[in-house]
């Protein structure tokens, strides 16, 4: 089998010319090329760039701006933080008692949740208190 190659759409650039494009360094271009992120062509020692190749760069890492609807959309499903009783947990994990609360701890337990002791008076064993 032949590896039919199409030839590059649009003129070549230098890579120089491709930086200047970019508004960029021609290093950063060269990088570029080095980790194959973009597609060259090499003209016996030239590297050369095609426009429609630093056209497909430049989509590639094209990012869309949000709008309301699509962060609402994106939003969706995840908990308001409420301050009133549990603190740091979801208000649509509340009503689970999840473990990280105290009542979640209480549960766990079994209504005996241990003693906090300060770290220089823990030479005694405690009996937790319940």
């Amino acid at each position: 089998m032949t590896n039919q190659r199409t030839p590059p759409a649009g003129p070549l650039l230098t890579v120089e010319a491709a930086a200047e494009r970019l508004s960029t360094s021609p290093r950063f271009i060269r990088r570029l090329i080095a980790e194959r992120r973009i597609e060259f062509v090499k003209v016996g020692r030239h590297v050369r760039i095609s426009e429609a190749a630093l056209a497909k760069f430049i989509d590639a890492g094209r990012v869309e701006p949000l709008t309301a609807a699509s962060l609402r959309h994106n939003m969706r499903g995840v908990a308001l933080w409420r301050t009133e009783k549990v603190i740091g947990v979801s208000a649509t994990f509340a009503s689970v008692n999840p473990a990280g609360t105290r009542s979640g701890i209480r549960g766990l337990t079994d209504g005996c949740a241990p003693a906090r002791i300060p770290m220089h008076a823990r030479a005694m064993p405690t009996k937790p208190s319940c």
